[in-house]
């Protein structure tokens, strides 16, 4: 990646927070939608350099620490499409147990 963006003079800093300016915006957002957060934990995945862990991995960690809930595990069921519906799924039931 910085490869490619060092061809444009642009570097990864340049389009990235600092690890500390992220997890202090995060940690804000997260109160403003009633959420107590600790820093510390979010700077803790932030600053990692070589993850053992796919990015994937990573990205559902710093939501978990940021306390949003996952989605359900049933997926959702008869996502069937009528052209009447324009662009909603007919009867669609997602996370019903």
């Amino acid at each position: 990646m910085t490869a490619l963006l060092g061809r444009d003079g642009v570097t990864v800093e340049d389009l990235f927070l600092p690890p500390e300016d992220a997890a202090a915006r995060a940690v804000h957002w997260a109160a403003e939608t009633g959420q107590d957060v600790r820093e510390g934990p979010l700077l803790e995945l932030l600053r990692i350099e070589r993850p053992e862990r796919s990015a994937e991995e990573l990205f559902f960690a710093f939501l978990d620490r940021l306390g949003v809930e996952s989605l359900p595990a049933e997926p959702c069921r008869d996502l069937s499409y009528r052209e009447s519906d324009a662009f909603q799924p007919s009867g669609a039931v997602c996370g019903k147990r």
